[in-house]
């Protein structure tokens, strides 16, 4: 697993500011069901980094939704 991966994993939160919220819903919202190369891949929110983001970085993020970085 990439070292990005493992962080994310760690904390999922995908815009960089230190809590998991709304906003790092809908850009998962945003980039659900896609891959690269497709118009809405966001790496960031291909949180376990197998190339699609799917059910389970929903999951990923759903599971630390309202926390804060540590």
């Amino acid at each position: 697993m990439p070292a990005a991966t493992a962080a994310a994993l760690a904390f999922p939160g995908v815009d960089s500011d230190d809590d998991v919220d709304g906003v790092d819903l809908l850009r998962m919202a945003t980039a659900f069901a896609s891959s690269p190369g497709t118009i809405h891949y966001n790496p960031l929110t291909d949180l376990n980094g197998d190339l699609v983001v799917d059910g389970v970085d929903l999951a990923t993020l759903g599971a630390s939704f309202g926390d804060t970085c540590p």
